[in-house]
Parts: C-alpha cells; structure tokens; sequence
C-alpha cells in the first residue's frame, strides 16, 4: 500500500532529496541553537544583566541567520510554485537581517518591524507548503500547526506595536497575547526541520 509520503518521496530526485535532507538538519539544529541563546540572553538579563549576557545576542542573531538560509535549499526542493518565490525572499531576507543584526550595522529598533515582515512570510510559506501535499501527513500537521501559531502570533505583536501606544494597558495585552502562539510557533519549527531531515534521508535512500 502507498502512503501520502511515499508518493512525496518518489517525486524527489536523489541528489536533491540528499542536499535537502542536509540542509533541512542544518537549519533545525541552528534554529533550535538560537532559540536557546535568546532564551539565555532574555534570562540573564533578568536575573544576571552583564558581559556574558550582551555576548549572547550576537550569537543569537549569527544562528538565525544561518537557519534561514540553509531552509533556501529546503525551499527550492519542496517547490510549490508560486509558494517558493514567498518562502526563499522570506528566508534569504530573514538572513541578511540577522546578519546586520550580529554585527551591530542594524539596530534592533528598526530591524524588529523588518523581521517581523520576514516572519509573516515566512510562517505563510510554512502554512502553504503544508497544505499542498509537498511533505508527509505528520511533518504537515507539525509545520501547519507552527506556522499558523507563528503567523497569527507575530501579526498580533506586530499590530500592537504599530498601532498602539507602547506601555500602555492595551499594547501589553496585545503584546502578551500575541507572544504566546508566536513563541510556542517559533520553538516548533527547527523540530519541525528536523523532522524534515529525517523525511529527505529516507528519500535519499530509497532512490
């Protein structure tokens, strides 16, 4: 009996299913990095504000950006048409963001409203590719439920710093309520990636 996932493999040549299987374990192992540096970085400054602390973010901001570009190659191989326009300008953007952001040529005030576009289009592109058949049923529920946590949380955040009055009642209820889908998506998709990976070797092997 053929599985929704074996007709995905079969349509993946070797060599691609290969480099996207690398890549794709990349990217969730350097995304699964940087969410742990900011979390350290966001604890610290809690509890232990000082040298080390400053010292995280730029690691952070190193490990995002390389996350985001190695799910280019992951992209191109899913296609999708039109979808992989949307997630490799989301990704390759995303990148050079958190590039500026390490080295300290962009500051977080203006960079934050910029990732936060890149985030939307991305968290769309996880959604949309999802859908449409280009990974198996399981890494699709994954990558649909962290998409739309992230795209419905990021938009929340990013409409409440646009439009309301920073410190105000309102914006830290936004804030907070938009924080928590777009946090817990965010955390889920290097595990997501990596699932990925483990999907694309398969496919590799089967060739």
């Amino acid at each position: 009996m053929t599985t929704g996932a074996d007709e995905v493999r079969s349509r993946r040549p070797a060599g691609s299913a290969r480099t996207a299987a690398r890549a794709s374990f990349a990217a969730g192992a350097a995304g699964a990095l940087a969410n742990m540096l900011v979390l350290a970085f966001a604890l610290l400054g809690i509890v232990r504000p000082g040298a080390v602390q400053a010292a995280l973010w730029p690691l952070a901001c190193l490990a995002a950006a390389a996350s985001a570009a190695l799910l280019i190659p992951v992209a191109l191989v899913l296609g999708g048409g039109s979808i992989v326009a949307l997630g490799v300008a989301s990704m390759a953007l995303s990148a050079v963001l958190w590039l500026l952001l390490a080295t300290g040529l962009l500051a977080w005030s203006t960079g934050a409203s910029l990732l936060a576009g890149c985030g939307l289009g991305l968290a769309a592109w996880l959604v949309l590719v999802c859908r449409v058949g280009a990974v198996p049923p399981r890494a699709a529920r994954v990558g649909r439920r962290a998409g739309i946590a992230a795209l419905v949380g990021t938009a929340l955040v990013a409409v409440g710093q646009a439009a309301l009055s920073t410190g105000s009642p309102a914006w830290w209820a936004v804030l907070l309520i938009g924080a928590v889908p777009a946090v817990i998506g965010w955390l889920t998709v290097p595990a997501w990636a990596l699932r990925l990976a483990k999907w694309f070797h398969l496919a590799h092997e089967a060739h």
